[in-house]
């Protein structure tokens, strides 16, 4: 059992199923007679520090370490097989000139919607050089 996360409730703002305008994203509860505020049973769970995960698995995504990589430098210091988590602010041109070292590494990325823009944009150069070709190509 030691390592595994558990379960914890959503915590939602006191009121939020009885008013269309309260959104149910957490607020504390202030109100003097609030029952939520006083932690009675079935008013709904307060956040507090015992619902904290276990430090065995806090800062991992499937029980392992991740690394976060925004240049080459960040990826010759991740070891092979490890995952990574590809920086936001990362160009598509860059992350292209990275992706052979990854592969090599058997790096498993994280967030796969930075794969999938590389993926595109290499596509669209492709098609873009073919039809380049074939207008310069001699007729005859």
């Amino acid at each position: 059992m030691v390592g595994e996360k558990r379960k914890k409730p959503k915590f939602v703002r006191q009121g939020y199923g009885r008013k269309k305008a309260l959104d149910d994203n957490w607020r504390r509860p202030k109100g003097h007679q609030s029952k939520m505020r006083k932690k009675i049973a079935g008013k709904g769970a307060l956040p507090s520090k015992g619902y904290r995960a276990p430090k065995s698995i806090r800062g991992t995504i499937n029980g392992e370490k991740f690394y976060y990589v925004s240049n080459k430098k960040d990826l010759e210091s991740v070891p092979e097989g490890a995952q990574i988590i590809v920086s936001s602010t990362l160009g598509t041109k860059k992350m292209s000139e990275m992706l052979p070292a990854i592969k090599e590494k058997k790096i498993k990325i994280l967030n796969k919607n930075k794969l999938k823009k590389v993926y595109a944009v290499r596509k669209k150069q492709a098609l873009k050089k073919k039809s380049k070709e074939s207008k310069k190509a001699p007729e005859g």
